[in-house]
């Protein structure tokens, strides 16, 4: 027992030195220590470490040795013999590791995900877009069955022609629905061939248009129309052009009396005045309110973007927009304005 404690001793002045040698004094020192042994057991998580030397006790401070505990605890320890220098470098946590080596697997599996979503989206739209191509039979279907019923007329839509050159013929029976027929405005007949003109043209591009609305019961013309070259729909009722008037058309004055004799005294439109300010052209719209709000929206803009296109087949290259008021010069009711394809659409 006594060469036990002797070594212990020993042991704890070696260590001892140590500790002084790597906290950076300059001189050595021996003294002699009582080391006290109590079978102390060290755990990590729940299991018993291994050591070398066994655990102490001196001036109830417990003492293990630097190497033992560090490589517990996952570090690197070296001694320098001259210098008396011991060096504890930390090492990669397995744990650590093992998180980083799931990170980056996450990372591909993430990224293979997104290859395959971005495949899948490719196959839909390529789906989709071979479904939507329609050919004219499938048009002429789903024509009437957008546009069998307008206003209460009923009418029949046929398609002749290809899909690159058309011609859409419309037929509604007057002896059935004249009364009906003969209260569409102008406007509500521009609006609904103007809806199936575009409905076509989404599917076709670039499709040469023409067509008509007929009498069925009579085998008469009442409205013919085209796409001209300009991309605008022309109309022509019972033979009449809209443009036929449109020949004495000189300056800013002459268009504001072609649109004030066009619009006025229908759907609720008194007056329209043209002003002509550097290159804006601003159009003033007077309007009877309950009469104009009888309008849908739909019908609204189709009345407003056909002043556009009136103001444009004169060649007048001026920024378009304007207002509507209450008749005679009351309450502003909308600002408007167009956009380069000549849609209109209402200011807040």
């Amino acid at each position: 027992m006594k060469n036990k404690k002797r070594i212990a001793v020993i042991i704890a002045v070696v260590m001892l030195t140590l500790s002084m040698a790597s906290t950076g004094f300059a001189k050595t020192a021996m003294e002699t220590l009582t080391a006290y042994y109590r079978n102390i057991t060290i755990f990590r998580n729940g299991t018993q470490a291994t050591f070398t030397h066994e655990p102490f006790i001196v001036d109830g401070t417990t003492y293990v040795p630097v190497r033992d505990m560090s490589e517990l605890l996952g570090k690197t320890v070296t001694f320098n013999p001259t210098t008396y220098r011991i060096d504890i470098t930390d090492n990669a946590d397995s744990g650590t590791i093992a998180l980083q080596t799931k990170v980056v697997q996450q990372e591909i599996t993430i990224k293979n995900l997104e290859s395959q979503i971005a495949t899948l989206k490719a196959q839909l739209a390529d789906k989709e877009e071979a479904e939507s191509e329609m050919d004219l039979d499938e048009m002429e279907d789903f024509l009437n069955e957008e546009y069998e019923e307008y206003k209460n007329v009923e009418f029949s839509i046929r398609l002749k022609g290809d899909e690159d050159d058309v011609d859409i013929q419309i037929s509604v029976d007057l002896d059935d629905f004249y009364e009906e027929w003969d209260n569409l405005s102008t406007t509500q007949i521009k609006s609904y061939i103007s809806s199936i003109v575009n409905d076509y043209l989404d599917e076709f591009d670039d499709a040469d248009v023409e067509g008509f609305i007929e009498d069925s019961s009579m085998d008469e013309e009442l409205v013919s129309f085209y796409v001209n070259s300009k991309g605008t729909l022309v109309y022509d009722f019972e033979g009449s052009s809209d443009s036929d008037d449109d020949d004495d058309i000189k300056d800013i004055a002459d268009m504001e009396e072609f649109l004030d004799d066009k619009y006025s005294d229908s759907d609720g439109i008194e007056r329209v005045e043209l002003e002509e300010e550097d290159d804006d052209i601003y159009i003033i719209v007077q309007v009877t309110k309950t009469q104009w709000n009888d309008l849908d929206e739909d019908e609204q803009y189709a009345i407003l973007e056909e002043m556009y296109e009136d103001i444009r087949y004169e060649d007048f290259d001026n920024t378009i927009y304007g207002e509507i008021r209450t008749y005679p010069y009351g309450s502003l009711l909308y600002e408007f304005e167009y956009d380069s394809s000549g849609n209109v659409g209402y200011v807040d």
